[in-house]
């Protein structure tokens, strides 16, 4: 990365420590209005410099991509609001910023919370790191915005991971930082920038005061009539009667609304502010034989960290504030086993229910069982039986899908690499 490359961060004086912002040589300064605060862009260092506001006096509202292993190309859905939570119109704004390839999606804020307030990044890479997964934080158009816990809108790329020589030594280690970015206090986004080149590099957030324009008619975004306002978990239902591609990314995000409503459920941050982790941990996997099991199989020196992504994992889906806090105050090896542990019970937390009848699926007929149990890591185990549950008996607890599909094959995609190979392995047995 060259030195007009470097420093993207314009960050407001009165929220954020002033950063040098170096441009590309002989390129144009962007106009921006003098409120705007740019919030670091986060990923990997490659790629050249963008800069994607939305129209004078539209929010972000969410993003348009193009996905594969990673995210290859993004740009911002950019919306017109006339109260807090009313969106008059909105569309995706301006060039894409990435390659050619991947396949189109969208993550979007949901209606009650329509307009992105912060957004967590994980970017990773062998050789070269760029975007792999994000998930936005909606808030309303106002001011004394607060983040929750979980995010409202995720999208995932398949986690990296390293190979290993003849010897069982690890040579191609994956390079990985999960970073979280969040408008300042009192600002919503209004806008992306970041770096680009055959992949999405890195990316952030520009933010500035709410602007609402008084007045403009409502659009309805559900395509329904207000009284009849299709709730995250009712698209998810309709979206898995249809088998459609974005079946299990509403499912995962019906679920994280489930988990955010229930009063009695302890939240990440209560996880961090506990002071018995270890022991809670323990307790978690002493009573789960996968658990056990996936705990045996990592190293000894990363087992603590293990211990405590399981304990901040617990009833949890998505990857959140809370977990990145964890996150960046272990060591190497902690992290290593925090990403283990948390990629497992995140994964599984998700699918439970096909989880569950897949292995009572698997463990009832010998041929499935001897092939779910020749690879000794419980995170193959585990994608097994999420196959197993989609195309397995419905006598038995099924669903008995016939072939693969958009739906089934999203499943996987969210999956980290082991679970994939597991998922494909009872796939084939069972559509053979």
């Amino acid at each position: 990365m060259d030195a007009g490359e470097k420093g993207m961060a314009r960050l407001r004086a009165a929220n954020l420590l002033m950063a040098t912002v170096s441009l590309a040589l002989g390129a144009p300064v962007p106009a921006f209005a003098a409120g705007d605060a740019y919030v670091e862009a986060q990923g990997g260092p490659g790629g050249g410099r963008f800069d994607a506001p939305c129209p004078d006096g539209q929010h972000l509202i969410g993003l348009e991509l193009r996905m594969a292993d990673d995210v290859d190309a993004a740009r911002a859905i950019c919306g017109v609001f006339s109260g807090p939570i009313t969106v008059a119109r909105y569309s995706p704004v301006g060039d894409w910023h990435g390659g050619q390839g991947g396949l189109p999606t969208q993550v979007m804020c949901p209606p009650r919370t329509p307009v992105v307030i912060g957004m967590a990044v994980q970017a990773e890479g062998v050789k070269t790191v760029v975007v792999n997964q994000l998930a936005l934080f909606c808030g309303v158009v106002g001011p004394g915005q607060i983040m929750q816990a979980d995010p409202s809108a995720v999208v995932y790329g398949p986690t990296a991971n390293y190979t290993t020589d003849i010897v069982g030594l690890p040579y191609n280690f994956v390079k990985s930082s999960q970073k979280m970015v969040a408008c300042p206090a009192n600002q919503i986004a209004t806008g992306i920038h970041g770096r680009s080149g055959t992949w999405l590099d890195a990316i952030g957030l520009v933010c500035a005061e709410p602007r609402i324009r008084p007045g403009i008619g409502r659009i309805n975004r559900d395509k329904v009539p207000p009284a009849q306002r299709v709730s995250i978990c009712d698209a998810a239902k309709a979206a898995r009667a249809r088998n459609a591609p974005t079946a299990p990314k509403l499912e995962a995000q019906c679920l994280a609304f489930q988990n955010q409503s229930r009063p009695s459920e302890p939240t990440i941050d209560d996880a961090l502010r506990a002071d018995d982790i270890p022991g809670r941990a323990g307790a978690v996997i002493k009573a789960d034989p996968m658990l056990v099991a996936l705990r045996s199989y990592v190293a000894e020196t990363d087992r603590q960290g293990f211990d405590l992504g399981i304990a901040s994992s617990e009833g949890q889906t998505l990857w959140g504030p809370g977990k990145q806090k964890i996150y960046d105050g272990l060591s190497p090896s902690g992290q290593r086993g925090f990403r283990t542990a948390t990629s497992f019970a995140l994964d599984r937390n998700r699918n439970l229910q096909l989880a569950t009848a897949g292995a009572a699926i698997a463990q009832a007929d010998p041929n499935l069982a001897e092939s779910r149990n020749s690879d000794p890591d419980p995170r193959y185990w585990l994608g097994f039986d999420i196959a197993a549950g989609i195309f397995g008996d419905p006598a038995l607890g099924g669903r008995g899908n016939t072939q693969s599909g958009p739906g089934s094959l999203g499943i996987r995609e969210a999956l980290n690499p082991t679970s994939q190979r597991g998922f494909n392995a009872a796939m084939k047995l069972l559509l053979r």
